[in-house]
């Protein structure tokens, strides 16, 4: 039984992570609420991205699952969650800020 609740609907979330040196994974979770199971997720996107991927439980959340992608997947993640499961990718993929800046060009001149 699905509970409807005001305010916005509910997005799958997406996180860029950095672990040691310059080794990047990327955390989803929410796709229960759509209906996914996320070991079946996580399989699919294993094979999509040629990368290892694996669920774990959110630190914190004991009954939230979340597919853990090893690499820098945000960008194509919007589209594999389209093609395979029909999720907008502007309405139901919530993904990382990005940050503005780098490296800065030279002054002056």
């Amino acid at each position: 039984v699905t509970k409807f609740r005001p305010g916005p609907a509910p997005q799958i979330e997406v996180a860029l992570e950095q672990r040691q040196g310059n080794k990047w994974v990327t955390r989803f979770w929410n796709l229960e609420v759509f209906g996914l199971e996320p070991e079946k997720v996580a399989s699919a996107a294993q094979l999509k991205f040629s990368s290892s991927c694996t669920t774990q439980a959110r630190p914190g959340k004991s009954q939230d699952i979340e597919v853990v992608v090893q690499g820098k997947v945000t960008k194509e993640l919007p589209d594999f969650l389209q093609s395979e499961y029909g999720l907008h990718p502007n309405r139901h993929v919530k993904l990382p800020e990005s940050k503005k800046g780098g490296k800065g060009g030279r002054k002056g001149k």
